[in-house]
Formats: structure tokens, sequence, C-alpha cells
């Protein structure tokens, strides 16, 4: 009877032992349950399977979870709880399933597993509890041909004594922790053929050299592409070389697009110029991927000067090249239709500047916020009529050279002789008195021809070599120029200080021109046209002795010397008139009415009554002029009513200091009628 004679029943039981996964053998060691359409691991799985296997291949099946108890049994008897299946497994082979997720206590029956396999199936990520319970014995772990693009931070502790091989290749990998070096028996960290970018170092690990890192870590094949060299700075202590450290890692980063520009320059020179070049290392295989005139070169074999960048933001017109071998921004703006140099170029902490903008119509040169890192300026071919002498002078670098030859230059500035290198002919100079240090200049050996030739064109249109030139040759007579100079230039001083004066101190300014000049600029008051008996009437505190020695001594006697006809109670009123009609008629009668406030004034009540009067009085623009004798008067005039009565009024000032005085008695005539 063949297989198709058998009954349906039969066949079935054929197939049970390979669906189930069931063991037929109790006495096997090594258990093979691959490619039987297993979807799910359980205690019924492993019925009449040897408890002293050491071995079990679960691939090719269709198994997408491991649970707590997978490989455990549940004990119903006195313990009750889950005990392990296996007490000697060492190898577990899940390779090709479907596994995307793992329980934190997978295998916690599985104590003594040394290798466990799971390459090709659906894992996204790696969780640090997962492998805790077989941290001292697992020795190999392949995770390979996964999805797996997050793995926890703890993942790879110390607690993994016995691993010493990790696969983790073509997986979706993004960046790679110092996990190598922390399991203290790895020989091989494979994470090639995954997306990793960039090295990070979230665990705060620090390079040991005492530690013995004997892995070697398979980073071929990811996604590099630019250097970074704060990757390694952030593993080192304080004073230490990455560079050197580096070397010591056995990273193969070998089959990466790397791109050898600038920020591979430090790390490229730090091998190249010393024994790591000849050590035994990954690195002398590594290859430029970019830019395309690098493209598979060793990086050991690139010239130092190829290691450039070129940097964004760069000026209208211009490019810009960040040269680290020997630290300059070189900027090319030639051809670039300029008529003015770049008012800002791209600022590169400890970078010099090359800056050619030849074949341009840029006219002068005048000051930039960089011309102190210049070390070359090229301006040849332009319009050039003007150089700024104070932006040379700010040209500071010792070994500047500069080209401004084929322009419109009739002058140079002095200062240009401080430019170690410079080329300035085919210039239409002029010959002039104010040029002849040019011969001096020339006559040194840093000048070469064709510069040391070069010529200049009288008023009369004689050509000399500007290296002949002297003063003598074109009659040059200083004197009377120097003294026109000279006197000039005082005339302008004066003439400025005049200005800032009377912008500064308006007021000040017209009472000097009345002093000197007896020209009353613009204050004029309608009062002064009308024909009045006194020019000032006097109000102060007659109570107080001081103040009325000061207003019949001091004050009339000043006022008096200026023909100023004053009206001052206490001497000009007439006895058995009434006071109050008097002092109406009177101060309607004055041009001016100068209150002396001082510290009792308000308290007089005939002070405030004449007070009160003097602001009726009209006119009253310009009429009333406040004097502040006492320094209690400051405080008086900020507090009302005075502070309303002083407001638009002049209100002078008597002061302490000397100055103070002549500057009031000079204001008080400048506030009284002209005479």
């Amino acid at each position: 009877m063949n297989m198709h004679q058998l009954p349906l029943f039969a066949l079935l039981l054929l197939l049970v032992p390979f669906v189930s996964g069931q063991c037929s053998d109790p006495t096997v060691t090594n258990i093979d349950m691959s490619n039987r359409g297993i979807t799910e691991i359980d205690e019924s799985l492993f019925t009449n399977c040897n408890p002293q296997a050491i071995s079990i291949d679960l691939s090719g099946n269709q198994i997408t979870h491991i649970n707590a108890t997978s490989f455990a049994s549940y004990d119903g008897g006195l313990n009750q709880k889950y005990i392990p299946l296996f007490y000697q497994l060492k190898t577990l082979n899940l390779n090709d399933n479907q596994i995307s997720s793992i329980d934190h206590d997978a295998f916690k029956y599985t104590k003594v597993l040394e290798t466990l396999n799971m390459n090709n199936n659906h894992l996204q990520s790696l969780e640090s509890e997962v492998f805790e319970p077989i941290g001292e014995k697992l020795v190999t772990l392949v995770l390979s041909h996964n999805k797996i693009s997050s793995i926890d931070e703890k993942m790879f502790g110390t607690n993994l004594i016995s691993l010493r091989v990790v696969d983790l290749s073509y997986n979706k990998m993004t960046y790679m922790e110092a996990w190598p070096y922390i399991p203290p028996s790895i020989i091989r960290f494979d994470l090639s053929h995954n997306d990793v970018n960039e090295f990070t170092n979230r665990l705060n690990w620090t390079y040991d050299l005492q530690e013995p890192y004997h892995a070697y870590v398979d980073l071929k094949y990811n996604k590099f592409a630019r250097w970074d060299d704060e990757w390694f700075r952030r593993y080192q202590k304080p004073g230490g070389d990455f560079v050197g450290d580096f070397v010591t890692y056995r990273l193969d980063i070998t089959n990466n697009n790397w791109t050898c520009d600038c920020h591979m320059h430090y790390m490229a020179s730090k091998i190249q110029d010393s024994f790591y070049r000849y050590a035994e290392s990954e690195l002398l295989h590594v290859e430029c991927g970019n830019p395309p005139n690098l493209s598979g070169q060793r990086l050991m074999n690139v010239d130092l000067n190829e290691f450039n960048c070129d940097v964004a933001n760069c000026s209208f017109g211009c490019t810009c090249t960040n040269i680290s071998e020997t630290q300059v921004l070189q900027v090319d703006c030639m051809n670039g239709n300029l008529i003015k140099l770049p008012m800002k170029l791209p600022n590169i902490p400890d970078r010099t500047i090359m800056l050619d903008v030849s074949n341009n119509s840029i006219w002068k040169i005048d000051p930039r916020p960089y011309v102190d890192q210049l070390v070359k300026l090229n301006v040849a071919n332009n319009k050039l009529v003007f150089i700024d002498q104070e932006t040379v002078k700010n040209m500071t670098q010792s070994k500047l050279s500069m080209n401004i030859s084929n322009n419109n230059l009739k002058f140079l500035p002095n200062s240009i002789q401080n430019v170690q290198s410079i080329s300035i002919y085919n210039n239409p100079f002029m010959c002039d008195c104010n040029m002849t240090w040019m011969k001096g200049w020339l006559e040194l050996d840093s000048i070469v021809e064709p510069d040391k030739s070069v010529t200049c064109k009288t008023k009369e249109g004689d050509v000399h070599k500007i290296i002949d030139v002297t003063e003598s040759l074109l009659d040059c007579n200083y004197d009377t120029e120097i003294g026109l100079a000279v006197g000039f230039g005082i005339l302008l001083i004066l003439v400025v200080i005049g200005i800032v004066w009377a912008k500064r101190c308006p007021y000040e300014t017209k009472v000097l021109v009345f002093k000197f000049f007896r020209i009353h600029p613009s204050d004029k008051y309608k009062i002064d046209e009308e024909v009045k008996s006194y020019d000032a009437y006097i109000s102060f505190d007659d109570e107080n002795i001081h103040i009325r020695q000061w207003v019949t001594r001091k004050l009339k006697k000043r006022l008096e010397e200026k023909k100023q006809e004053l009206f001052i109670p206490v001497i000009h009123a007439t006895l058995g008139d009434d006071r109050a009609d008097q002092i109406v008629r009177s101060m309607e009668n004055s041009k001016r009415v100068i209150i002396i406030l001082s510290d009792k004034y308000d308290e007089n009540e005939w002070s405030v009554f004449e007070c009160q009067q003097a602001e009726m009085l009209n006119p009253n623009e310009g009429r009333i002029i406040f004097i502040k004798y006492h320094p209690e008067a400051e405080d008086m005039v900020q507090k009302e009513p005075w502070k309303s009565r002083v407001k638009d009024r002049k209100v002078l000032a008597i002061g302490e200091k000397s100055s103070e005085h002549r500057w009031f008695w000079d204001k008080l005539k400048y506030e009284l009628p002209v005479k």
C-alpha cells in the first residue's frame, strides 16, 4: 500500500508530531523543531522532550512572540510555581521566524543559555531587562536581519561577563553607543549594514586605557558621511587625545561614504603625522567617498591641503572655502560683478582670510570688519581710485600681501608701506609733493620689478620713475602751506567748538553773544516796546536782613551800573501812601518784575501779594524773572503752587562758585531790557 492509499485519519496521525512540535525521542539532547509551522512556544510544545537537552532549533517557523513562560513548566504540587523545562539548555535557535516582541522575563528559565540566535525576525527594539537572566552565561547573541532601530542604553552592561560575540548587522540602527567597550569579554561587535551616521554617548562612558579593549567593531556599510571630532572627545578624559584613543577602539569604518573635508582634517593630520600610520589599524583602509576628486583615495594618503569645506552664507558674488591645513578662509570673488569690497564675510574662529576680488569694478578700499584678518588681498584689474589710510593701518597681519595693480590710483596712503608684499604697477600715479615718501619705499629690497620701476606724471605732463622723484625735483615748498593749514585748522577747531557749544547750550550761547557783541539774538518781548518808568521791580522778603542788604547794596549797584532803572519798595516807596496801591502802580509801570525766592518768601504777606500781582500783569510774557537766593528755594519750586508759577519762566540761581556767580549776572543782564 502506498501513501495515496492510506486513509485520511492515518495521514493526520503521521503529521501530528511535526505540526505540534512534540519530541518523538525523549533521549535526544539536540532537539530539532525547525520548519514545522509552529506559531507559539509553550509547555505543550515540548511534551515528551528530554529535560537534559542542550540545544533547541526552532528556526523556520512562524513564532511572533516569546512570553515569560515559554520555556517553563507549572509545578502544581507543593511548590505551586513555574520551573525550567530544560536545566542544561545552552543553545537556542530562533532564526527565520516572525518574532516582534519578547517579554522581560522570557529567558528567566534558561539561565545557562550560552548562544541565542534570533536572525531574520521582526524585532524593532531591544530592552535591557530581557537578557539580564542569562547575563552571566550568554556568550553569543545573534540579532542580525531584524528591524532594530532602538537599543536600551543599558542593554550591554558589565553584568554580561561572558558575552563575546554580538551580531546586529542588517538592522535599522542610526547611532552607535560605547556598547562594545562595557562588557569585559567582547571580541566582536557587528553593526555593519545599518543606517548608523553618528557616535553618541548617552551612557556618559569614559575611555580608560587600563581596560583591555579586544573587541573588533564592524561598522562597514553604514550611512556615515561627515566626520565630527566631538564624537570621540565625548569619550576621553580631560587632557586626552581622542585620535590616539580611536586607534585602540578597533573600529572598522571602511566602506562608508566619507566626505574628506575640513571636518576630517584634524584626525587625518594627527594620523598622517605620527606612528599611527604604521600601526595595524582599520583606519589604514578608510577611503574617501566625496568630494569627487578624492573619491576612492585612502584617508592616509590624501594631501592635508585637500581637507577643505565650502562655507555657506558667503558674500554675494563670492565662494568661501575653509582651508583647515593653513587655517585660512579663502574667499574667491573674482569676476563677481562687484563695485565694492564685500561688506561681511563668514566669521570662522582662528582663521585668517585670503580675499581675491580681482577683475571687478571696485573703486575704493574702505573700512571692513574683517581687514585685520587679511593675509592676502587681490584687488588687481578693478577701478580703484582711493585707498583709505586707516583701513590699511588696520590690516595688521604680519605676512599680508596685496595686489592693487592695473587700477586708476593716482596716490597711495603712506600706511601702505607696512604691507610686506605688494604689487602696484600699471596705475596712473601723479608726481606730487605728498608722494615723495614713495622713493625711499620703492628702494627697499622687498620691492621688486615691475613695481620698482613704476612711474608718475606731473601736471605738466612729464613722466618720471617714482624712485627718482625728490622734493627738489618737484620744487616743493611747505612753509606757506603749513602756515595756512595750521591757521585754517585752528579756525576750523574754533568754529566746531562754537557749533557744539551752541547746540548743547543754546541759552548760554545767546547770553555770551549779548555780553561780547551787545547783540540780543531773539528774546524780545512786547512789553519792551512800551514806555515805562522802571526797568525792573524788585520783590523780596524785606524782613530778612541778609536779603535786604544783598538787594540794596549789591543787586542795586550792579544793575544801576548798566543804567537800569529800579523800583525797590524799601527804598522808593512813599510814606503815607497806601502800600498795596503803590505796589500795583509801580509794578504796572515796570518792564520786569524780579522775584527773589528765599526760605521764608511765601511767609511774608506782602511778598505773596507782589507775586500775585506780577502774575496778573498784561502783557506778561518774559516779564517775571525768578531768582533762587537760598538752597531751600530749589525745594520750593518743585512743589505747588510754586511749581506752576515758575513754569515757562526764567529761573536763575545765584550759585556758590565764582563761575556760577558770573553766569548769574550775565544771564540777569540778558533778561533785563536792552539799554
